[in-house]
């Protein structure tokens, strides 16, 4: 009979190869740092607990055939704590010889001990699975919002990706770009802001002063936000990292973000932070710093404080992953729809290396 149970270090280097094969469609083997990476965010994360956890699937034989990895978040919810357990990497090792493995591991996370299950990239599939057991989409958290600052470099950008030779004319479209843009619309006059580059974790004051006015938030506390955001720096893929602290016009810190970009590529905001009613300002910032670093677009997810703002610059949507939620308290995965909260992110499961993150 197959089993699921707790992932343990034991398991690492069979689940760092299921990674492997089924998200970086590699037949070689994982490398040690892979292996050691899931050991370290699954077992020696502040945060852990040994009520809940990431899951293992495994066949007949004892042999790991599936996984789902599980962050648990201490919240607090109306002054009151909770547990929160984030969802990721859920992967099944040639899924049709059992079709419902990945609803089974799916399942025993949901039925775990947690108040408050979340996940922030399920994909088509993984959704299905989850509407299926009770889950909910939270529309205002699930797209992925783009605002094109140099259309053919963001054209040669995104090609390049499947023909690496093309990032040689990367700067020859930026000078394109920059004939082209008196033909385009420009951008709104954007708010006069004070800015400072920070390292990532200088962010750890602001976020716990943003995060404290939200209903719903993760119990932030110093030692657990420098480890998240330490990972969260590291996404080799995404380009360097750029972190910024926004001040109001009298000098006074009012939010501020992580992201990752390079001159001519994409600036990816993993979180911006702010108080919701400055969340125009830290926007505004966003964009005059993707301008000042020469990048072709930005892109990141949605939060709902920055809604209004990000249509007023003319930004797209695109649905990638959805964010869903699961409770078995009714209020509680309201609370969740909510505006009033803090999901995303840094306090969710994007932080982690394998979302952009490079392994040798």
């Amino acid at each position: 009979m197959a089993l699921i149970r707790r992932f343990a270090a034991d398991d690492a280097t069979a689940v760092a190869n299921l990674f492997q094969a089924v998200f970086r469609q590699s037949k070689a083997p994982a490398p040690a740092s892979l292996a050691d990476y899931f050991v370290d965010i699954y077992l020696s994360r502040p945060w852990f607990d040994a009520e809940i956890g990431a899951l293992v699937y495994l066949d007949n034989d004892g042999r790991v055939r599936g996984f789902i990895g599980v962050n648990v978040v201490p919240m607090i919810w109306q002054g009151r704590s909770i547990r929160a357990a984030y969802a990721g990497s859920l992967m099944v090792e040639a899924p049709e010889n059992d079709p419902l493995a990945g609803a089974r591991l799916l399942r025993a996370y949901l039925n775990g001990a947690q108040d408050l299950s979340i996940s922030e990239t399920a994909n088509t599939a993984s959704f299905g699975m989850w509407r299926k057991l009770g889950g909910e989409m939270v529309v205002s958290r699930s797209y992925e919002w783009v605002r094109v600052l140099r259309p053919l470099s963001l054209a040669a950008t995104v090609a390049a990706r499947k023909l690496p030779v093309l990032n040689g004319v990367r700067p020859v479209t930026s000078w394109l770009d920059a004939i082209a843009a008196k033909a385009l619309p420009s951008l709104p006059q954007l708010s006069t802001t004070t800015g400072r580059d920070v390292a990532p974790c200088e962010l750890a004051d602001v976020i716990l002063q943003t995060a404290a006015g939200y209903a719903l938030r993760p119990a932030f506390d110093p030692a657990a936000l420098s480890y998240l955001l330490a990972h969260a720096a590291r996404k080799e893929n995404r380009g360097a990292p750029v972190a910024r602290i926004v001040h109001d016009r009298r000098g006074e810190p009012i939010g501020g973000y992580l992201a990752h970009g390079d001159k001519h590529g994409v600036l990816r905001v993993l979180q911006t932070f702010s108080l919701p009613a400055k969340a125009d300002l830290v926007v505004d910032d966003v964009i005059a710093t993707a301008q000042r670093i020469g990048a072709s677009g930005v892109a990141g997810n949605t939060q709902p404080e920055m809604m209004p703002r990000l249509q007023t610059l003319g930004c797209l949507y695109v649905l990638r992953y959805v964010t869903v939620v699961h409770a078995r308290d009714p209020t509680l995965r309201a609370a969740a729809h909510n505006a009033d909260a803090v999901l995303n992110g840094i306090g969710g499961e994007c932080w982690m290396r394998m979302l952009g993150g490079r392994f040798d």
